[in-house]
């Protein structure tokens, strides 16, 4: 059996790491979610598509802020996407 010795820190540190792996996951399917419902069901009214939308919204707005709209498109999600995978690359191995 391998055991591992590992200091309190380190410990903290794998924990942290591996909570916000698994909770930028779970913000990038939530993203994912509100696209698609951006396309087939825009201002549902659904109490699912409403916890979505304010889980998101808050990320969109701040990245709006920054760019701008092209002619109606909003390229703030894909900027998102592109955090979101960056920030779990870096934290893939320090989670499990």
């Amino acid at each position: 059996m391998w055991r591992y010795h590992l200091s309190p820190i380190s410990y903290a540190i794998y924990t942290f790491a591996g909570t916000l792996y698994h909770l930028l996951d779970l913000y990038f399917w939530a993203m994912l979610i509100s696209v698609i419902l951006s396309w087939v069901a825009p201002g549902a009214n659904h109490p699912g598509a409403m916890l979505v939308g304010q889980i998101t919204a808050p990320l969109y707005r701040a990245c709006q802020r920054v760019i701008p709209t092209l002619g109606g498109l909003d390229l703030s999600p894909i900027f998102i996407f592109l955090a979101i995978s960056f920030l779990k690359q870096v934290l893939a191995p320090y989670s499990i």
